[in-house]
């Protein structure tokens, strides 16, 4: 299963530069925003996908 990727992302202007910009100083939240939850739910976040490609592709 190492071969299978994912993504996740936000259509607004300002995510990427807000996500990327780590000398930009957050009142609320940080830089890397997605990043912190991503590795603390690694598994899950693996489990719900792989349900879902199986559902999507009748496997």
């Amino acid at each position: 299963m190492s071969d299978l990727e994912a993504t996740v992302s936000y259509d607004t202007p300002y995510a990427v530069i807000q996500h990327e910009r780590l000398d930009f100083h957050h009142s609320e939240g940080q830089a890397k925003y997605l990043e912190g939850p991503l590795e603390e739910n690694r598994g899950t976040l693996q489990e719900l996908i792989a349900t879902e490609v199986r559902r999507a592709t009748g496997g």
